[in-house]
């Protein structure tokens, strides 16, 4: 039985549509397949760092390209085990974490974080564990404006956390993607487990998926085999783009292939890793105390919440993304179109728009 709050969402959908009188737009998926490869000139990025991209429809792949150098250094081309930091995008193989210890019963996302941090302060007591999950904690933010002067690890957080008088809102009344929650999610499966977060992520979810070439970056793992070199354009060229947060587990640090992402977008849309319901559950858009609706749910965006384009609105899709420095990556998947595109690129620079252009390539959109 699918969730209560689906078919509220369901109902609200249809009756907030019959009470407008504005046009409705309709979105189809039109094949166009055979023309996809003539919008990537993978020989612009001979000399430079690049990109894995791949369009699916029904789990059908569409294209799968593979385009410039993971290492200037030496010319090593990007490649199907080319391993790409996710930064941000992470925090989705934390939310299926957490999520697999509520399917086994050895937490309920209602549970108080001081049940399982007692060293925190008093405002620990009112944050749950769902709002860690749907950044609606109100927690401060370790890494404040800008970047930070050091590198920024999961101890520093906890120190930074236990000093903090208060909170930067009430629990579950605002919203803000901050680090700090998916920092203590990663702690919180070690607390319950009594293993590390690697290892748990290792057993519990990359095993299950069918992950090979996926790897959390920590202390115990510096070395990545067929990792990507970050890189940042200057007007000398192209030099590498140091990451001061990798070793933010939880809320960061994954590595991983374009064929591996595909596998585990399919896993978590299967019952692989998580129970049907439960994964439902990933892609639900909390509203808060003041009836805001979140773009936020555990480890998604709501696209549809998020796009200001008029040509997209009522598109309903779904992404994971982030941009560390020297990296972009992105996953974004259109439900009733069934259509799912994945970017990963060793430079910021990397045209994210190309995600964009495939989407209005393959979707069309009429208005009634």
């Amino acid at each position: 039985m699918k969730p209560a709050w689906i078919v509220v969402l369901a109902v609200t959908s249809h009756l907030t549509a019959a009470a407008s009188s504005s046009p409705i737009p309709t979105f189809v998926f039109v094949d166009g397949s055979e023309r996809l490869a003539e919008r990537i000139d993978c020989a612009a990025w001979r000399d430079r760092p690049g990109f894995s991209i791949a369009v699916l429809h029904r789990d059908v792949l569409l294209l799968r390209e593979d385009c410039g150098l993971a290492r200037i250094e030496g010319r090593v081309p990007i490649g199907p085990t080319t391993r790409f930091h996710l930064g941000q995008a992470s925090k989705v193989f934390t939310a299926a974490a957490v999520l697999r210890l509520y399917d086994q019963g050895q937490i309920d996302l209602d549970d108080t974080v001081s049940a399982h941090f007692p060293e925190l302060p008093g405002w620990a007591q009112h944050i749950r564990v769902m709002h860690l999950l749907q950044h609606t904690s109100g927690l401060p933010d370790p890494l404040g404006p800008g970047r930070p002067s050091q590198p920024l690890d999961s101890s520093r957080v906890m120190r930074f956390l236990r000093r903090e008088p208060e909170l930067s809102f009430a629990p579950g009344s605002g919203f803000a993607a901050n680090e700090a929650d998916y920092v203590l999610l990663a702690e919180l499966v070690e607390r319950v487990t009594g293993r590390r977060f690697a290892d748990y992520l290792e057993r519990e979810v990359f095993r299950p998926a069918r992950l090979e070439h996926t790897t959390l970056y920590d202390e115990t793992q510096l070395e990545i085999p067929d990792r990507a070199v970050g890189y940042r354009e200057t007007r000398g060229g192209f030099v590498p783009d140091d990451d001061l947060t990798l070793t933010l587990s939880g809320a960061r640090g994954i590595f991983t292939t374009l064929d591996d992402l595909r596998r585990f977008q399919r896993a978590l849309l299967g019952d692989t890793v998580l129970e049907p319901d439960t994964a439902e559950m990933m892609f639900h858009m909390p509203l808060t105390l003041t009836g805001k609706k979140s773009p936020m749910g555990m480890g998604w965006l709501d696209e549809t919440v998020m796009s200001q384009h008029p040509r997209h609105a009522g598109l309903r899709g779904f992404s994971v993304s982030g941009s560390p420095a020297g990296f972009w990556a992105s996953l974004t998947y259109y439900p009733d179109e069934e259509l799912t595109i994945i970017l990963l690129a060793n430079t910021g620079e990397a045209p994210p728009f190309l995600a964009g252009s495939f989407r209005d390539f393959l979707i069309s959109v009429s208005v009634r």
